[in-house]
């Protein structure tokens, strides 16, 4: 009998390499199309899989496509459908085979599966309570979603709209007039679009919190270097650039270019964008000027200067890999013989090429985990990458690091909490390193063994499902905050064991509960564990519920646990004797980012506190947020597999939006009677990196919640919008209590292509 699983391993199918115009350019026809190598899933037609779900409506012409079936036998034959403009099942295919290698990237290096961002909000714009219908499964795909030049993934939806449109050019040397143009046959806009959604998957914050100029532009910027970084894992592609541009990828190739056709056939020339930057009219790149950053705000031309950042850092580590082989091809003299370079040499350049983008890809999406949870610059991303690339390789002997630095300065792109740009400097602070008492500090974390068991069981099956409902009560939009009365409510009140075991484990670590000992939480912990390893709560076993669906609801037990645990250990703190209250509230608020007088109000004199003018005058005290908990796995290089927890906690106030005078600003938009009075959403907190087995805090990256310069900044951010867009910009940041609710349907990233003073779309 033969052992092995008949099930394939892999996928393959058939797509347009970069888009269709290359099919009908004599030098790029063959290399128009590739194949790629999908991880093998049983699909229904659509294709609908674990991730994905493909529904080919097309509003503006009132039809329906027949779904496409790539399990039938002509496509398991074939590897799908032939590339085709015309063939609405082959765009159902090529949404669904990009997008699921742009996945399976994410998931690679970040050694976990992709969540969907969690749904709160429903369409209409009303809050969702059941729990079970927060989880997204799939990633929605629409390929004929809108007639018009534009394409974008909606939180909203959580999903991807891909438009077609008339080429709008007058020579039919770039395209045909008139011609249909297909976003969803772009290769880099469906990455593009993807990565969107991955990350916003990862963090909805970066979305729904925008607070300065770098945020939006991030997310652009790093879709657009996943989608340039994926061009190097299709071989046919790479050597080819590499032949015609002799092996030097600082001249103007395709590798380096983004929606091709899209920018043609929109007026906007050559490419979308390019990672190259800007040419003259001799075709020489032009060296990068610092102080562009400074002077542009739009989100796609900002996102662009840190693109080139990056790709500049790659060409750096490329010519460093390759100069021995110039030398070697050159007889030392480094300079080519005139016309095309010798096949060997083109494949050990497209190797080397292959192996760095590999290198510097894998740095760009490692360094999320190391991110702020919120209001991110690129100065943080700078800092992201050195530490993630330096605790998983120590020893730099490429000097990929410096290369990263040396490009990032070149184009005033640099933190403004260091002192200087040496790669210690811009490595996050370990925890360990900070003034701390180590028992004051390991008082706030739950114990190593249920630290490990949250690791290890992220992704287990089953075990939790019942536990997710009852353990607390719930959660309000914002932050997880239960007030007393509340404590007592529970989802499913039917299975009597799971709701026993929960009230336990809830009464035992709950603040307002009489008696507060500081014992209680490690004994809620040991109960949690039991009723973890035993079953307790899987009476009812979640058959039929996908893996993902499993993580989804580990993830809230563990996140409401850690809560709890918090808020009881926060209440429970002692002050050290040489150690003052407002010393405390703000070296925890500098150390975790949050703000934890409300949870000091009973037992100390809190006005005693000095804090920002705006937070006395709101005389509010926010909640902590458990806002993410998922484990991150990284390979070192001697092979040895790690595995850390990285928890996010937030905290959220509304204060007044002042202008530059200090008066509370309004807008009387033209259909109200009154002015409305404008606040604004500020938050803090921090993205922390535990070592489960060591049960110790590596890294806090903080965002201060107390930080009157983070208040400021943010208000002149939000000043600056409102002057630009006006009442369109008090809808897309909720800045007045009645746009709060638009803000929640409105469209973050379809306004921004909207919008764009040099892009108008994608």
């Amino acid at each position: 009998m033969n052992s092995f699983s008949d099930t394939p391993s892999i996928r393959k199918l058939r797509v347009y390499s970069l888009d269709p115009s290359m099919a009908i350019q004599l030098d790029n026809f063959e290399i128009s199309t590739s194949e790629l190598s999908i991880r093998w899933e049983e699909l229904e037609a659509g294709p609908v899989g674990e991730y994905l779900q493909v529904i080919d409506i097309d509003p503006a012409s009132r039809r329906l496509y027949s779904p496409v079936d790539l399990n039938s036998r002509s496509s398991l034959a074939n590897n799908g459908h032939t590339p085709s403009l015309s063939n609405p099942q082959f765009h159902q295919q090529m949404v669904y085979a990009v997008a699921m290698k742009t996945i399976e990237n994410f998931e690679r290096i970040l050694g976990r599966r992709m969540l969907w961002r969690e749904r709160y909000i429903d369409e209409e714009g009303g809050y969702i309570r059941e729990t079970e219908k927060r989880f997204v499964p799939q990633l929605r795909i629409y390929p004929h979603a809108i007639r018009q030049d534009n394409a974008y993934y909606s939180p909203a939806k959580v999903a991807l709209l891909f438009g077609y449109f008339n080429a709008q050019t007058n020579d039919p040397r770039e395209e045909l007039p008139g011609g249909l143009v297909f976003t969803c046959l772009s290769y880099d806009i469906i990455a593009h679009e993807t990565t969107h959604a991955i990350l916003d998957g990862i963090n909805r914050r970066l979305l729904d919190s925008v607070s300065n100029p770098d945020m939006l532009a991030f997310h652009e910027a790093l879709s657009d270097i996943v989608a340039i970084f994926q061009h190097f894992s299709i071989p046919h592609l790479l050597n080819d650039q590499i032949q015609k541009t002799r092996g030097n990828l600082q001249k103007n190739n395709l590798l380096a270019q983004l929606a091709a056709q899209f920018a043609r056939s929109t007026g906007r020339g050559s490419a979308l964008r390019n990672a190259l930057g800007q040419f003259d009219e001799f075709g020489n790149r032009q060296a990068p000027n610092p102080k562009e950053l400074g002077r542009t705000t739009e989100p796609h031309a900002r996102g662009a200067i840190l693109v080139a950042a990056v790709f500049d850092a790659f060409i750096r580590i490329f010519e460093n890999r390759v100069r021995d082989l110039r030398r070697l091809a050159t007889n030392g003299t480094g300079i080519l013989p005139d016309g095309d370079i010798h096949p060997d040499l083109t494949n050990r350049f497209a190797e080397e090429a292959t192996h760095a983008a590999e290198r510097v890809l894998r740095i760009c999406i490692r360094a999320i985990d190391y991110l702020p949870p919120l209001d991110i610059t690129f100065g943080d991303y700078l800092r992201a990458l050195i530490t993630a690339d330096s605790d998983l390789y120590p020893n730099d002997a490429a000097k990929y690091r410096i290369a990263f630095i040396e490009a990032f300065r070149a184009r005033g792109i640099f933190p403004h909490d260091v002192n200087n740009l040496g790669e210690e400097s811009l490595h996050w602070v370990r925890f360990k390193e900070r003034n701390w008492d180590p028992q004051t500090l390991n008082r706030f974390l739950p114990p190593r063994n249920l630290m490990r068991s949250m690791a290890g069981l992220y992704q287990a099956e089953g075990g939790m499902s019942e536990l997710a409902d009852h353990l607390v009560p719930k959660e309000d939009e914002e932050e997880p905050d239960v007030s007393p009365s509340d404590r007592t409510k529970t989802s499913s009140p039917n299975n009597s064991r799971s709701q026993e075991v929960a009230n336990e484990i809830f009464l035992m670590i709950n603040p307002y509960e009489g008696k507060r000992d500081e014992k209680d939480a490690d004994r809620a912990a040991d109960k949690l564990l039991q009723a973890i390893w035993t079953g307790v709560g899987s009476e009812a076993r979640m058959s039929g519920r996908d893996i993902r669906e499993a993580i989804f609801v580990n993830e809230r037990v563990f996140k409401k646990f850690l809560h709890q645990w918090l808020r009881h250990r926060f209440l429970t703190l002692k002050l050290a004797e040489n150690m003052e209250l407002n010393n405390l509230v703000h070296e925890i608020a500098g150390t975790f980012g949050i703000d934890i007088r409300r949870y000091l109000k009973d037992r100390f004199d809190i006005t005693q506190v000095k804090i920002p003018e705006l937070f006395n005058k709101q005389n509010k005290k926010p909640p902590i947020e458990v806002f993410s908990l998922r484990p991150t796995t990284r390979v070192h290089q001697d092979g040895r597999t790690q595995t850390e927890l990285l928890v996010i906690l937030t905290q959220s106030i509304r204060l007044p939006l002042l202008d530059t005078y200090g008066v509370q600003m309004d807008y009387n938009h033209y259909d109200r009677d009154e002015p409305e009075k404008l606040t604004f959403r500020h938050r803090g907190g921090c993205s922390l990196i535990l070592n489960p087995d060591q049960g110790v805090i590596e890294y806090s990256i903080v965002k201060n919640i107390l930080s009157e310069r983070r208040i400021q900044n943010q208000m002149a951010f939000y000043r600056k919008q409102i002057e630009i867009h006006g009442y369109q910009a008090i809808v897309r940041f909720g800045l007045s209590k009645r746009t709060q609710k638009q803000q929640r349907q409105s469209e973050a990233l379809s306004f921004v292509h909207s919008h764009a003073e040099q892009y108008e779309a994608y």
